[in-house]
């Protein structure tokens, strides 16, 4: 679970999922505020912890950041540092022969699987999408317009307001 989506549900007073975080103690919370003082939990169990790992190796090992347990100290609440790692990787030099065209075919069939189980989940009514899907698809229908809860326009008003700037609202 994000962060940002823990936060969000911190300040909604909504619970998250027995499985996303755990307390200052080390105990399984479904408290939103207690998760924002312990830690989230990695996606996948055991692979997931593996996986979180070696990113974190490559991210701040190579950038010189801050490990995750360095990051905030003592203050959750400030951010990291953002140390990022881009891997640049020319297909054209893989041993797998072919080169940037067959690369790109590769990962086309990949996606056109993955689209088509999509399809096939979503028609038995089970819900399946790639990484940035919902993203690309929220922004689409922003640039339409939205609907805002009075309620939550008024929140934002007033953020804003103390601020001492609600043109920026």
């Amino acid at each position: 679970m994000a962060r940002g989506d823990i936060t969000l549900a911190a300040m909604d007073g909504r619970p998250i999922p027995a499985d996303a975080a755990i307390d200052a103690n080390g105990q399984p919370t479904i408290d939103a505020a207690l998760a924002l003082k312990g830690a989230q939990l990695p996606m996948a169990g055991h692979k997931g912890t593996s996986l979180a790992l070696m990113v974190e190796l490559l991210a701040a090992s190579f950038t010189g950041d801050a490990f995750a347990f360095e990051a905030a100290g003592e203050d959750s609440s400030t951010p990291t540092q953002h140390g990022e790692l881009i891997l640049a990787i020319d297909p054209e030099r893989c041993s797998a022969g072919g080169g940037r065209e067959a690369f790109l075919n590769r990962v086309e069939a990949l996606l056109q699987m993955v689209e088509a189980e999509t399809q096939a989940a979503e028609a038995s009514g089970r819900s399946m999408r790639l990484p940035s899907q919902r993203r690309f698809t929220t922004r689409k229908k922003a640039e339409e317009g939205f609907e805002i809860d009075e309620a939550l326009l008024r929140k934002c008003q007033a953020l804003g307001e103390s601020e001492g700037d609600t043109a920026r609202l």
